[in-house]
């Protein structure tokens, strides 16, 4: 009875092993998962601020650079905490581009401070350039994304 019972005994801790290696790879495999959807989960959609960006340029204002840059840290908000990289921080959304006149060049930026999605907008710098075989107003705006309401880019 005793060998029997022995033998009882190590099959089951050999069934409870092989159930701990079967869960084991199942765990394994759901943290690869999950450490794969976390890379990618937290990015913002940017075709939101896009859309937007694109419902308010209107008739007359083209424009010809749209860059998204991490906000430099000199930049940031004293007592900012070294972020993650997986993590979206402060931005900075630089636009270039053309206004058929400086009023036009001033709404662009009117409208962009309605745009719930940028913290701030500033106009950096506006001139009257040649453009095709008239004259346009050439612009460069910085927004914030990330940052706190008011602060500049």
């Amino acid at each position: 009875r005793l060998e029997q019972r022995i033998r009882t005994v190590n099959a089951q801790i050999a069934e409870t092993r092989q159930q701990l290696d079967d869960l084991k790879r199942s765990y394994a495999a759901a943290e690869r998962r999950l450490q794969a959807t976390g890379a990618v989960g937290p990015l913002p959609d940017w075709s939101v601020l896009l859309s937007a960006l694109a419902a308010e340029t209107g008739e007359h204002v083209v424009l010809s650079v749209c860059a998204l840059e991490p906000t430099p840290a000199g930049e940031e908000a004293a007592g900012d905490e070294i972020r993650d990289p997986q993590r979206v921080g402060a931005l900075t959304l630089l636009l270039t581009g053309f206004g058929r006149t400086q009023r036009d060049v001033s709404d662009f930026v009117l409208r962009l401070e309605r745009i719930s999605l940028l913290d701030s907008v500033s106009l950096v710098s506006s001139r009257r350039e040649p453009f095709l075989t008239d004259h346009a107003t050439a612009f460069e705006i910085r927004c914030s994304i990330g940052g706190e309401k008011g602060d500049a880019p």
